[in-house]
Parts: C-alpha cells; structure tokens; sequence
C-alpha cells in the first residue's frame, strides 16, 4: 500500500468552556476556522510512504510527520512529537477531500503557553489495484 500525506496550515480553533461561570457552550469543543480562512483549505504533500498496511507503515508514517515538521522553519527551534494514524475527524472542518486516516503533529515551543498542533491527512492507495 501507498500512504501520501498531505498537510494542513494550522488555520484551526477550538472554543474551550468558561469553567469559571459555570457556564458550557453548546458546541465547545467543535474547531472552526480561524478568522479570514474560507472553506476549504488546501493540504499541501507533505511526504509519501509504504506499507503492507497501515499497522506496518504506522512508524514511517509518524516519522514523516515529525520529520516534514521539523524542517519548517517557524518550527527549527522546537521539539516535534506526532500521534499515529487514527479515523478522520477534525479535517472535515477544513477540508471536502476524503482521508483515510488523520495524524496530529504537534510542536512543542517552550516560548509559547499552548503547544501548536499541525493536522495532516492521510490518503491509502492500493497499488495492486488498476
């Protein structure tokens, strides 16, 4: 199997409760876009891996990730960190493309208060197939 991975620019929000009201927001934890961004944003390739399948690529697939990241310049200073593959969830809200699996970069910059956390899609291709 062929896994390509594309990346999202970080164009993502996430509005947290207000704990300290007491107060919950019906729809706290769904992202949308931030401010100037329209639907739908544009992944870029990021790399291109192989498998057997997406247990056996998993490793060189959160590799890429940490690797496409930390050669970003915005990002040369900082430590990179990646989960594995899991089911599409938060790209729909940036995205109409389809994905086969979503992986969560993220960076860790010592400088900043909150971590930054960089979405790629990851589209499965089956090779033997015409």
């Amino acid at each position: 199997m062929k896994y390509i991975i594309y990346r999202f620019p970080d164009v993502l929000e996430f509005d947290d409760d207000d704990i300290h009201s007491g107060t919950r927001k019906e729809k706290c934890c769904d992202p949308h876009l931030k401010a100037g961004i329209s639907y739908p944003v544009r992944p870029e390739l990021a790399a291109i891996e192989y498998g057997s399948n997406i247990y056996n690529a998993a490793d060189s697939l959160i590799r890429a990730v940490i690797d496409e990241l930390s050669g970003m310049e915005e990002f040369s200073r900082c430590t990179c960190d990646c989960y594995p593959p899991d089911q599409p969830h938060v790209l729909k809200y940036m995205s109409d493309m389809d994905f086969d699996y979503e992986m969560h970069g993220v960076v860790y910059d010592y400088s900043k208060t909150e971590n930054t956390i960089i979405y790629f899609g990851v589209k499965e291709v089956d090779e033997n197939q015409s």
